[in-house]
C-alpha cells in the first residue's frame, strides 16, 4: 500500500517508490537494535514501550496529515510523509525488542529446558507443588 501511495499520490516513479519502501522496511528492522540498547541501558522495557509507542503514534498522525490533499503543496506532502515514516520506524524499533522480551518472560526456568535435557535429567518439583505423601498414608 505504501508503494501505491508513492506511485499514485506523490507521483513518484517505480524505482524511487520501491527504493523508499525498502529503505523504510530496512529501517524498521534496524531500529530494534537501538530500542534494545535504550531499554537495557537506560529506560527499561516498560518506559521504552510507552515513550516509543507515543513516537510511533505521532509518526502515524504526521503521515496521515501528509496524505490530506488540502494540506500544503507536494513538497509538504513529501516532507510530512518522510518524517512520519522515520518516526514510525523509530517507534517500531522501541516496541519490537521489548515485546519479544515480554514473550520470553512468560516462561519459568522449568519450561526453558529442552526435550533432550528433560529425558536425561530428572525434574525437580516446582516450589508450588506440595511434597509427596510418605508411604503408608501417614
Amino acid at each position: 500500500v505504501l508503494t501505491l501511495y508513492f506511485l499514485n499520490y506523490l507521483k513518484w516513479d517505480k524505482d524511487l517508490s520501491t527504493a523508499i519502501y525498502h529503505a523504510f522496511s530496512g529501517l524498521c528492522y534496524f531500529t530494534p537494535i537501538l530500542g534494545a540498547v535504550i531499554a537495557d541501558a537506560w529506560l527499561g522495557k516498560f518506559k521504552t514501550i510507552i515513550y516509543l509507542s507515543i513516537v510511533y503514534v505521532i509518526g502515524h498522525v504526521v503521515k496521515s496529515v501528509g496524505a490530506i490533499p488540502s494540506v500544503g503543496n507536494t513538497d509538504a506532502h513529501i516532507a510530512l510523509s518522510m518524517v512520519g515514516l522515520i518516526l514510525i520506524a523509530l517507534g517500531t524499533g522501541g516496541i519490537k525488542p521489548c515485546v519479544a522480551a515480554f514473550g520470553g518472560d512468560q516462561f519459568e526456568e522449568e519450561h526453558v529446558t529442552g526435550a533432550a535435557d528433560s529425558a536425561e535429567t530428572p525434574r525437580r518439583p516446582s516450589p508450588q507443588t506440595p511434597p509427596p505423601a510418605p508411604p503408608g498414608g501417614a
